[in-house]
């Protein structure tokens, strides 16, 4: 991912000028906030959102991969007609079964975290009923 790309998403619609790639050539032409325009995103700003979309890029090969392979709507369509959803949708799973969908991790759910949050709440209930007396 470049500066081009970070600029166009977190700042739509602003008017810049880069010359290369490095954040000290950046020519920000919008207006002042104080006329409706854009602030300069800083370089940290920059370089977070970069970053995200460098990660975002990568978790979405897969869809990349598969477009690649999938037939055109026209000869899907074409299966459909003369060979039946069932074989449409085998030539599909194929493809799908080849470029799997990355599985996203999720925070489990522990004994130790709802110990964490029964006390949170019973502490916050300590707290309140100290300040009604």
């Amino acid at each position: 991912m470049d500066i081009y790309r970070a600029l166009l998403s977190l700042r739509p619609g602003a008017k810049w000028h880069l010359d290369g790639n490095d954040y000290s050539n950046i020519q920000w032409l919008e207006l002042s906030e104080l006329l409706g325009g854009q602030s300069q995103p800083t370089k940290e700003e920059v370089i977070t959102e970069i970053e995200r979309l460098q990660a975002e890029y990568e978790t979405k090969e897969y869809q990349r991969l598969r477009q690649a392979e999938y037939p055109s709507f026209a000869d899907q369509f074409d299966i459909l007609y003369h060979e039946g959803y069932d074989v449409w949708k085998e030539k599909i799973n194929m493809i799908k079964t080849r470029y799997p969908k990355p599985v996203q991790e999720e925070e489990s759910i522990t004994e130790e975290n709802i110990n964490q949050e029964e006390i949170s709440e019973d502490s916050s209930v300590d707290l309140n009923s100290e300040n009604e007396v």
